[in-house]
């Protein structure tokens, strides 16, 4: 799912349509109705005066043990910049027949990441990466029992003898697979002996996988879910001559899942836009609002003066139909996301899917999706305005990226 950056317009026009036509009509045959069947259908739209909107940080993405992690660098002359860094424990696939004492000599040692996508990318595939990897040793294991977000962190062990990797490689689109050969004197470190998984993961603590300053700005989404993500050590024990291997998980396996999660660092201090100079977790008052990946930004509506407003004119209105325009901006990169979706809050804070999204019979073409021809994204919001009308408070609209977890 490749999905990108964008700003969303929402001045005029930020249109809501709850119900359908207002046509000239005739009196042939009226006096064969019940006056009490006829349609009296009107047409109302939400314009900016009629509701709130505002940009808000996302600040509880939830980012650990995903299928995927991203690491590397991008910036925007919009939104400013973005770095993803990856931390991961190292886990055992299988610690049968294996020794780490003195007598393993260990040959070397490499870093396996499954690409699953480069950002930005080129339509030929041809775009060429040169990229400073920086592989080390974690100062602390991770918390047995901890959540990691998008903004949580872990220390490293700075130490010379703590580096596993320091250098430059030079990638391309095309490459599916980036391996790494770690310093093999350092890692032997790392794998000391271990009698039980628990002291392993203890005493091995984990990496942090990351891409340094001065590389060229790319962001690498990584396949934490496929088996050839891993660390491989290849050795020799003792008087045998015989070389062995034995692989650890980086990421998620169908047996072993060695705990991890994506860190996001935001700054927008490079950019002129407003987005820029936020003191508080939203933005108000701009022509301009912003949606973005990577524990970015997300939008809010608040319909509530419209509600009020409505439900004193028509207290018992049935909505036939409603749709949500969000067109792109002009300032966008041409390249938005292939759809947004829409959650209501509760008035405990609790967010679900609007009712609309859930309803697989109404929603197929106005579900979210990017109108190329148009410009803007469509949703049918029949059902959550309805509901809003009773009891008449609209607790916060939020539309995100599909999915809130999503690569660049």
């Amino acid at each position: 799912m490749k999905l990108h950056r964008l700003l969303i317009l929402l001045a005029l026009p930020l249109i809501l349509i709850p119900t359908a036509c207002n046509e000239e009509e005739s009196s042939l045959g009226v006096n064969l109705q019940d006056p009490y069947t006829l349609y009296n259908g009107i047409r109302d739209t939400i314009m900016g005066g009629d509701m709130y909107a505002c940009t808000i940080f996302d600040d509880s993405l939830l980012t650990m043990n995903q299928n995927f992690g991203i690491i590397g660098h991008y910036s925007d002359a919009n939104y400013g910049s973005v770095e993803a860094i990856l931390f991961s424990q190292i886990a055992l696939t299988s610690n049968s027949g294996v020794r780490f004492d003195d007598q393993m000599r260990i040959d070397s040692v490499v870093l396996t990441l499954i690409v699953d996508e480069w950002y930005p990318a080129s339509s030929d595939s041809s775009n060429t990466y040169s990229l400073h990897f920086d592989v080390r040793q974690l100062a602390q294991p991770f918390g047995d029992s901890t959540l990691y977000y998008s903004f949580d962190n872990l220390p490293v062990n700075d130490a010379t003898d703590h580096c596993f990797f320091n250098s430059t490689v030079n990638c391309t689109e095309k490459d599916s697979t980036i391996r790494l050969k770690l310093n093999t004197q350092n890692i032997r470190n790392l794998l000391i002996t271990a009698e039980t998984e628990e002291e392993f993961q203890a005493q091995s603590k984990g990496l942090r996988i990351r891409i340094a300053e001065g590389s060229d700005h790319a962001l690498v989404s990584l396949n934490l879910a496929s088996a050839n993500s891993n660390l491989t050590a290849y050795y020799t024990y003792g008087e045998d001559t015989t070389q062995h291997q034995v692989s650890f998980v980086v990421g998620n396996t169908a047996t072993v899942s060695a705990k991890h999660f994506t860190q996001f660092i935001h700054s927008h201090s490079a950019t002129t836009r407003r987005i820029a100079n936020h003191t508080a977790d939203s933005i108000e008052g701009d022509q301009y609002l912003y949606l973005s990946p990577l524990g970015g930004t997300n939008i809010r509506l608040n319909l509530n003066p419209w509600i009020d407003s409505f439900y004193c004119k028509h207290p018992t209105a049935i909505i036939h139909y409603a749709e949500l325009i969000v067109p792109v901006a002009d300032i966008a990169d041409g390249n938005p996301p292939k759809r947004l979706l829409a959650y209501k809050t509760s008035s405990t804070g609790i967010r679900a899917s609007i009712p609309d999204l859930l309803d697989a019979y109404t929603y197929t073409g106005f579900d979210g999706s990017y109108n190329k021809d148009k410009g803007c994204y469509r949703m049918r919001v029949t059902q959550h305005l309805q509901k809003l009308l009773h009891p008449g408070t609209d607790y916060g609209t939020l539309l995100v990226i599909d999915g809130r977890l999503s690569t660049a």
